[in-house]
């Protein structure tokens, strides 16, 4: 029933690497893979369905992390290249308004974390899953907010790396 598709409307970038390296052991290897798939395929993604929508309108939201706002030395490829997921989310924004928005989830644990950070963010706890899924709602139901990072994180991006 080809009649009844609809094209795209919606675009979630989601997909990412998120692997342990600091500034003297990160390999160029490891500093290529974070920035190709967490930074450079958002890009590719976020290019192509803007001008597949042509002059309709849709709505972009892109997967950060807390870890952009509050950078430690654990996980340097991909800290930055979220850091940078998160300028594009602004750039991007700026650039198709006002028929895209553009927004991005910034998150913490997720279900389960590791002890230590939920130990140390002040919820005390990771979010549901049902929290993640109604904070990337808020974003795709609101067509006023564009630009705009939202930290689903417990207060983790406060934390000082």
């Amino acid at each position: 029933c080809a009649q009844a598709l609809v094209p795209p409307d919606i675009l979630v970038n989601n997909a990412a690497v998120f692997e342990p390296g600091t500034l003297m052991n990160t390999s160029i290897e490891d500093w290529g893979r974070h920035l190709d798939i967490n930074l450079r395929a958002p890009f590719l993604t976020t290019q192509s369905f803007a001008s597949f929508l042509e002059d309709r309108e849709g709505k972009v939201v892109n997967v950060s992390d807390w870890r952009a706002a509050c950078p430690g030395r654990a996980y340097f490829a991909y800290t930055l290249s979220k850091a940078g997921l998160q300028t594009m989310t602004e750039m991007a924004a700026r650039e198709l308004a006002p028929r895209v928005q553009v927004n991005a989830v910034a998150l913490g644990p997720v279900e389960t974390g590791p002890a230590g950070v939920i130990d140390v963010i002040p919820a005390k706890r990771a979010a549901t899953v049902h929290e993640l899924v109604d904070s990337v709602l808020f974003l795709l139901r609101n067509d006023y907010v564009t630009g705009e990072t939202l930290f689903l994180d417990g207060g983790a991006h406060l934390l000082h790396g």
